[in-house]
């Protein structure tokens, strides 16, 4: 048990709307230094649907005078999981589309390929094919 005024030996993550004094580096410096916390921002524009469950009833004195108990906080934690993957359970073409997106609905002969839009590579991504195999190919690595 740690005494008053320690940092927890875990790291803990603090999830947050994207409002600009929180998204600072000496903010975000703060948590890590005198709070052993890594900052983490939810999607922008969500921070109307994030409220709904602080204007019911007297969740935000709870939540302001931190008396949700760790029970408390699991079981929200699961509605708001469960509540988000009935969500995302209803859009189909969405949930396929994040497939398709990364390369995950790949197909052996290749149709489709087109749809993959990998983010974040210096550089075009290629797939290998039967034409141009190489060992490295062979052993299961992609090419960049």
């Amino acid at each position: 048990m740690r005494g008053r005024g320690e940092l927890p030996k875990a790291r803990s993550i603090l999830i947050m709307d994207n409002l600009h004094a929180q998204t600072t580096d000496e903010f975000k410096e703060y948590l890590a230094k005198h709070c052993n916390s890594l900052a983490w921002y939810g999607p922008s524009e969500c921070t109307d649907e994030m409220d709904i469950w602080l204007e019911q009833s007297h969740n935000l004195e709870r939540w302001e005078t931190a008396s949700l108990t760790a029970s408390d906080r699991r079981v929200l934690i699961t509605q708001w999981m469960g509540a988000a993957m009935a969500r995302l359970n209803r859009q189909q073409t969405y949930r396929y589309r994040i497939f398709e997106k990364c390369g995950m609905a790949m197909t052996v002969d290749g149709s489709g390929d087109d749809r993959i839009t990998l983010e974040g590579l210096d550089k075009p991504y290629t797939f290998a094919n039967d034409e141009d195999s190489s060992s490295d190919d062979e052993q299961g690595r992609w090419r960049m």
